[in-house]
């Protein structure tokens, strides 16, 4: 996922992008989804969560990750998704 791929769609509540092969999120490939609640990235080859991949998403209360291949998840990835519940 580049960076500010979905720039333009500020008032996107749910995206659900599983199951499509994706390896790679850069740093801001996520900016400006300020309103998103739900984020589905299941069944990806996501290796890699940077520290600021999530940084604009203060608002998710729903992130799913299972089945990919995350090898490293730096400090503080999650610091911003203060709505995430266990």
């Amino acid at each position: 996922i580049s960076n500010c791929s979905w720039c333009s769609l500020f008032n996107l509540v749910t995206l659900n992008i599983a199951n499509n092969r994706i390896i790679e999120i850069e740093v801001l490939g996520f900016k400006n989804l300020t309103k998103l609640l739900i984020l589905s990235l299941e069944n990806n080859h996501i290796k890699l969560l940077d520290k600021e991949i999530f940084i604009d998403l203060a608002s998710i209360f729903f992130l799913n990750l299972n089945n990919n291949n995350l090898k490293v998840i730096k400090n503080n990835t999650f610091k911003y998704l203060k709505q995430i519940q266990d």
